[in-house]
This record gives structure tokens, sequence and C-alpha cells, in this order.
């Protein structure tokens, strides 16, 4: 599943229409769905983005599933003199509270191909004298960040900004419209569906995984009478020999072939699933 908080509906409605994603209900905020997407708008600043967050991966992402987030809004940034940087999209790769003072740092794991710039989250609007220069701004990315670490690994979140502005000034006639919102995340519509392709992709492989470890899971459970708490232990050990490349089927195989499994109760299943551990870890009696 990917997850995607937009603060703005005009910077969320591309993807809606992209992907087909309908309204749904019972949210406290706006959310939209379809398949594996569910997206939703949560206002600009601390409380919206973190209780949007909070109420949906509480009430309805999977336990140790392996999803993704990505946050994706418009940001602003004071150029250099040389450099005309409107429109143009950037990946976090580093994010900082100005509220809290506090740093992250997102895992650059999965390659983007999107440019990397630094992300500041500001509590309010600022003025183009207050940016430093190169320096992304937005309202809502550290705090989502520090609620999105409670239910997602580091390495699949991801902060996605399309530059707007260079801050407020006296001089701009008014402030961005919410067409032009629309028109920016639009313009960048082929560099965020190449991610979520990526991340889609991902997601696919690694849900196919994981339905194949639970099945054998379930096998080599009733295979050695497993209680819960064996069960539970088995499938962190199938998890473990798929990380280490080690072909537990053909343990299981060689135990069949010298009568050791299925075994007739939970007690012979115990010493079976220790001879097991032993040999994954290659100290095998």
């Amino acid at each position: 599943m990917i997850y995607i908080f937009c603060a703005l509906y005009q910077e969320a409605s591309c993807l809606i229409e992209k992907y087909g994603l309908k309204r749904a209900e019972g949210f406290r905020s706006r959310v939209y769905q379809s398949g594996e997407i569910t997206l939703a708008v949560t206002g600009t600043g601390i409380v919206g983005p973190v209780m949007a967050l909070s109420e949906i991966c509480q009430n309805h992402k999977k336990k140790e599933s392996k999803d993704f987030m990505i946050n994706l809004g418009i940001a602003g940034c004071r150029p250099d003199a040389k450099e005309d940087v409107r429109g143009k999209i950037f990946i976090a790769n580093k994010i900082h509270n100005e509220v809290t003072g506090r740093d992250f740092y997102p895992d650059m794991i999965v390659n983007s191909t999107l440019p990397e710039k630094k992300l500041i989250t500001v509590a309010r609007p600022i003025d183009a004298g207050e940016m430093e220069e190169g320096i992304l701004y937005d309202m809502e990315a550290a705090f989502l960040f520090e609620a999105g670490q409670n239910y997602f690994d580091v390495a699949r979140m991801f902060f996605i900004k399309i530059i707007s502005d260079a801050g407020v000034s006296k001089e701009q006639d008014q402030p961005i419209s919410s067409e032009e919102v629309k028109m920016l995340v639009f313009d960048q519509m082929e560099n965020i569906q190449s991610v979520m392709d990526v991340l889609r992709a991902l997601s696919l492989t690694q849900r196919d995984s994981c339905e194949e470890q639970d099945k054998l899971t379930a096998a080599m459970s009733e295979l050695l009478c497993a209680s819960a708490t064996m069960e539970q232990e088995i499938a962190k050990i199938i998890r473990y020999t798929r990380l280490a490349r080690v072909d537990v089927e053909k343990i299981l195989g060689d135990l069949k072939r010298e009568g050791r499994i299925p075994v007739s109760d939970r007690r012979e299943g115990k010493k079976v699933l220790d001879r097991i551990k032993r040999q994954i870890l290659r100290f095998d009696t």
C-alpha cells in the first residue's frame, strides 16, 4: 500500500484523477482511495497532517506491513542569482524542524532519480529574506516524518516538493493561486508517476513474497503441531531464511525423508524446530 499526504486539495487533484481515487467515508480528513493507494488531504500546519496520518494508520494500516508513505506538496525556496527554480521538483534528503530544532534524515535507499535538497519545516509563511539560499521550506514535512516513524520504516518515507515561490514578499501582488498550484503538480506528473511506478512495483513484489512466507509458515506450523507462540517463532525463522538465503524447504524435505515430520505432538514438534534452527545456523548435530 502507498499512503500519500498532501496539505492542499490542489496538490492532490492530479493524483486523484490519474489513479481514479474515490472519496472514502468514515474519516475526519478528506481521504481518497483505490486499490493500493490511499491519499489524504490534510490541511497545512502541525495538527491536520499529524491527525490525518494517525487516524489512517491506527485504524486502517496493517501492522508490520511494508507500506510506503509519500508527502507531496509545494515548497518555497530562495534561489541563487543565476537559478530559476520555480516549478522544479526535489526529494528531501534532510528535514529540519524549525519549531523543535530536531533534524530527520530519510533513508535514500530507493533510487527515485529526483534531485535532492534539504528541507526546513516552519510554523508560518516566511519572508524571502528569512530563507537560506537553495533550501526548501514547507509547513508539514517534519511533523509528518516524526509521526510517520511510528508506522513506517524510515526507508519507506518520501518527501517530494515542487518549488512554488521564493517566500512572502511585499512586492508580491497576490499569493499563488489554486490553479497555479495544480499546474505546478501537473507539470511534474511524469516525475511523480515514475516514483509511484517504482514504489508500486516494489509493493507488489514484497506482497507476493509475504504471501509466500505466510503459506510456508502455515505449512510448517501444521507439520510441527505448533502452538500460537511456536507459529510466531516459525514466521520469524522463515523471514530470516529469506534474508539469509537459506533453503528451508530443502531442510523440511530432508526431515520428511527421514520420517521426522510430520510429528505426532507439540513436544516432538519443539524438538524438530530446535533442530531446524541449528541447521539454519549451520550447527547441525
